[in-house]
C-alpha cells in the first residue's frame, strides 16, 4: 500500500510540474566545449535583458580569445612612435623654397616670428609632404627593427630623399609618391623602403653584376642608390644620376655625416642647393649639375677642404 502510494504521489508531481525534454538534452549537450547553447540575452549590468521573455539568442561556446597579443602589438606600435618622434622632431626643417604641400608650415612660420621647427611633428603627420611619408613609411610600414638613434636618422633621411625625389612606394596600391610625375624612379629600382639595411638599398640585379664585371676595366660603375658604406654601416655614398629625379633635396641631408660621395646629376631636381650640404665634413665629391636648381651657390663649400675642385 505504501507502494502504491508513493507512485500515486509522484504521478501527481510530475502533473503539476511538467519536466521539458528540451532542456534535459541541453543539459547534456549545451555545455560540452565547442557546443552550442541557448541562453536569453543578459545587459551588461547582469540582468536580464527584456527579462525571461527576451529572444533566445544562439551563440557558439568556446573559450574566449584573449587580448593580450592585440595589445601588445598596440604598446610596440605607440613605443615606435614615441621613439621616433623624439628622435627625428629636432632634425625637420621646412623647405625654404615655396611648395604648396608646405605652405601653411612656412607662412605660420613667417609670419609669427617662429622657428620652424615648431611645426616639426605637424609635417611629420602630415603625408601630403615627403616628410609624412617618409615617417608614416617608418613607422607603419618599416619592417626593420630600430636599434639606434644613429641607424634611425641614416634610415630617415634616405627615405625622405626618395619621397623628396619623386619616388613611388611600389608596394602601396595605388602606388604613393610626392607630386605629378611621369617618369622617374620607384622602390624597386634600386631596393628603397625594404627591410633590408639601407646599406643594401642599391641596385643589384643580373644585368648589373654583368656591367660591373665592366666597369671594373672601364671605371664606369653603373649601380644606383647607396653603393657604398664604411666598416659602421654608415652611407658613404649615393649615386642617383640619370634617373629622371623630379622634385629637392631636402635640407635633411646634413644629417648623414659620414656622406663623402653624392651624385644626383642629370634630373630635373629644383629649389635651393641645400646649404646643409656644406656641414658634410668628409664630403669628397659632389655632382649635382644638369638640374633646374635656382638661386646661388652657397658659400659654405668653401669650408669643405676634402671637397674636389
Amino acid at each position: 500500500m505504501f507502494c502504491l502510494a508513493l507512485l500515486v504521489f509522484y504521478g501527481a508531481v510530475q502533473k503539476m510540474f511538467p519536466v521539458d525534454d528540451s532542456e534535459e538534452e541541453s543539459a547534456s549537450k549545451g555545455d560540452a566545449a565547442g557546443g552550442w547553447v541557448n541562453r536569453p540575452v543578459v545587459s551588461s549590468s547582469g540582468s536580464m535583458k527584456d527579462g525571461w521573455n527576451a529572444p533566445v539568442v544562439t551563440h557558439y561556446h568556446e573559450r574566449p580569445q584573449s587580448h593580450s597579443a592585440s595589445n601588445t602589438i598596440d604598446a610596440v606600435l605607440e613605443m615606435r612612435e614615441s621613439d621616433l618622434l623624439m628622435v627625428l622632431s629636432p632634425l625637420v626643417y621646412v623647405p625654404s623654397h615655396p611648395r604648396p604641400e608646405y605652405e601653411k608650415y612656412q607662412r605660420e612660420s613667417d609670419n609669427d616670428d617662429i622657428d620652424a621647427s615648431v611645426y616639426s611633428e605637424d609635417i611629420l603627420y602630415d603625408k601630403q609632404t615627403p616628410h609624412g611619408m617618409a615617417f608614416d613609411f617608418m613607422l607603419n610600414r618599416d619592417k626593420r627593427p630600430i636599434s639606434d638613434e644613429l641607424q634611425v636618422i641614416q634610415r630617415f633621411v634616405l627615405t625622405l630623399l626618395f619621397f623628396a625625389t619623386g619616388g613611388k612606394d611600389e608596394s602601396l596600391s595605388p602606388p604613393e609618391s610626392y607630386g605629378e610625375r611621369s617618369s622617374g624612379w620607384d622602390s624597386n629600382l634600386a631596393h628603397f623602403l625594404t627591410g633590408l639595411h639601407e646599406c643594401h638599398w642599391v641596385k643589384k640585379s643580373v644585368e648589373d653584376q654583368f656591367w660591373a664585371v665592366l666597369s671594373i676595366e672601364n671605371g664606369n660603375d653603373r649601380r644606383v642608390g647607396v653603393t657604398k658604406c664604411n666598416s659602421d654601416m654608415e652611407v658613404t655614398e649615393i649615386r642617383l644620376a640619370d634617373l629622371n629625379l623630379i622634385g629637392f633635396v631636402p635640407e635633411e641631408i646634413k644629417w648623414l655625416q659620414s656622406l663623402e660621395s653624392l651624385d644626383m646629376q642629370n634630373n630635373h631636381l629644383f629649389g635651393p642647393i641645400p646649404v646643409g650640404l656644406g656641414e658634410l665634413d668628409a664630403l669628397r665629391y659632389l655632382s649635382l649639375d644638369g638640374n633646374n636648381f635656382t638661386g646661388t651657390i652657397p658659400d659654405v663649400f668653401h669650408d669643405l677642404s676634402k671637397l674636389g675642385t
